[in-house]
């Protein structure tokens, strides 16, 4: 019985080493492609008649690193709704922190996929799949 209580002691110490590291990442992600599309809305110059981007004024490299980071991103989010399904009705401070996290990583989402809409990117509907998958999953 007492090695049956230390196992699930391991296995719950292991979880929330596994939960805090993954939070980190998703905060990490979220954040600099956050800032990336901030920087780059800054940057675009859009005619007034067309309502066309007529300059984008971020490079090649930096729309690749977004497109990344948006996969990552849409990645993690799958992955925290797998850790949702282990937190138990007493860890109220993990819950809170798993949604406000999955929160914040869907704001950034939407916001990169606006921008990249914005530009008429037909790349846009390759970073899709995972999160239709997650919505999916949760109807």
């Amino acid at each position: 019985m007492i090695k049956n209580l230390a196992i699930k002691a391991e296995s719950r110490d292991q979880f929330k080493a596994n939960f805090v590291s993954e939070l980190e990442s998703a905060r990490n992600c979220s954040h600099l492609l956050n800032e990336m599309v901030i920087q780059s809305n800054n940057n675009l110059k859009i005619d007034s008649e067309t309502k066309r981007v007529v300059y984008r004024g971020t490079t090649d490299e930096d729309l690749q690193l977004m497109r990344e980071l948006l996969t990552n991103c849409e990645t993690i989010r799958f992955r925290l709704y797998r850790f949702s399904n282990q937190i138990t009705e007493n860890d109220n401070e993990e819950l809170r922190q798993l949604i406000e996290i999955s929160d914040m990583l869907m704001s950034t989402i939407n916001s990169c996929k606006r921008y990249f809409i914005l530009l008429d990117d037909p790349k846009l509907s390759q970073t899709t799949t995972t999160t239709d998958t997650y919505d999916n999953v949760l109807d």
